[in-house]
């Protein structure tokens, strides 16, 4: 997959303008991480884009025909699915008792100041 232009704007790459990967449909957003999914976007773009599922008055699930998760709804940020928190619970199990309470501890403080 290599291009010669930024598949948002059509500017096209060069040294000052180097191409990066930008999935479609954001893995955040429930997009697979395939190359049907994947385009080069010059960094700008792939920034300003970032987890958005519309962008330029494109809706990236028409384009690509992938399903919209159950858990996305119109103009609300993706939730962490169960898995995800399962997985991040085995994992901070086997984390050093000082290390779990570091993190248990930041986590509040994090809740704590966007309440």
């Amino acid at each position: 997959m290599k291009s010669k232009t930024c598949y948002y704007c059509g500017e096209p790459f060069n040294k000052n303008n180097q191409p990066t990967f930008d999935h479609l449909v954001p893995k955040s957003r429930g997009g697979p991480d395939v190359k049907e999914n994947k385009v080069q976007a010059c960094f700008f773009c792939n920034q300003d884009k970032g987890q958005k599922t519309i962008y330029k008055g494109v809706d990236m699930y028409k384009l690509t025909g992938y399903k919209k998760p159950p858990f996305v709804k119109k103009g609300e940020k993706a939730l962490l699915t169960l898995k995800t928190m399962q997985s991040f619970a085995k994992f901070f199990e086997t984390l050093p008792e000082g290390e779990q309470e570091f993190i248990k501890n930041s986590l509040i403080e994090a809740f704590r100041t966007k309440i």
